[in-house]
């Protein structure tokens, strides 16, 4: 005659590892929204760090954001927007100030928004302090000097994970690659 033992030891089993796929379910993180969608509201308002802003943000950039294949490895962890020293910088969302001094050689800027999205601006004298909250559109310093390029403002996002970001993109920008003949 058959015994019921497996089957009863079955039941206990199934109940557990379900418990356990339910509870590691629960605990993942939420699927990381898009820049443009972090904020206080349900639309963030995020201003250009230079004013006025250039009527096509794509043009208007020295050098765009090139991703790196591997965090470690070489890209560019921002955008460049041209500017003479001493041009207002402002913040393009509303925050805290998490950094303002120096780094190496240069003076840099780092807000932390809602959701744990970062903006850094670099060189960057600061006229904010760590701790400050700031307003999007707020002056938090002005353009100084040096940096990896003269005459510009390097501008970077990361996420809360640390992944660099494509600053464009919180405009929901998608920078549009046109390409003409050599000839003209």
């Amino acid at each position: 005659m058959p015994t019921r033992r497996p089957l009863i030891l079955l039941v206990p089993l199934t109940l557990v590892l379900l418990l356990i796929i339910a509870a590691v379910a629960t605990a993942a993180p939420a699927t990381p929204a898009s820049p443009a969608a972090e904020g206080t509201s349900a639309t963030p308002r995020w201003e250009w760090p230079l004013q006025p802003p250039p009527p096509d943000p794509a043009a208007g950039l020295t050098r765009g954001f090139e991703r790196p294949p591997a965090p470690w490895a070489a890209g560019h962890r921002g955008v460049d927007l041209p500017a003479a020293p001493g041009t207002a910088v402002h913040t393009a969302g509303a925050g805290r100030i998490t950094f303002a001094g120096i780094v190496v050689d240069r003076p840099l800027v780092v807000v932390e928004h809602a959701g744990g999205l970062r903006t850094s601006y670099e060189p960057v004298r600061p006229q904010v302090e760590v701790g400050d909250a700031v307003a999007a559109g707020e002056r938090i310093g002005s353009l100084a000097s040096g940096g990896h390029c003269e005459g510009c403002l390097h501008w970077g996002v990361r996420n809360a994970a640390g992944t660099y970001l494509d600053p464009l993109h919180l405009f929901g920008t998608r920078v549009q690659i046109r390409l003409y003949p050599l000839g003209r």
